[in-house]
């Protein structure tokens, strides 16, 4: 036999409810981040894929020639 005392059947259910109460907060939060990051990386690669702006366009003077 071993001196490792043991608890008794209720407690052990009781905790159990705890232990599982803890358990389904982490995954719940751990969702969370997961969409968070999901959401924050789609975004920064539609960012980086955007298409670049279209330069203003430059105008010139164009004088006429002139006859040497």
């Amino acid at each position: 036999m071993s001196n490792v005392p043991t608890t008794p059947p209720e407690e052990r259910e009781e905790l159990a409810h705890v232990d599982d109460a803890i358990i389904g907060r982490a995954v719940r939060w751990s969702l969370v981040a997961l969409g968070i990051l999901v959401v924050v990386g789609g975004l920064t690669l539609l960012w980086l894929k955007r298409k670049p702006a279209t330069p203003a366009p430059q105008l010139t003077k164009i004088s006429s020639p002139v006859v040497p």
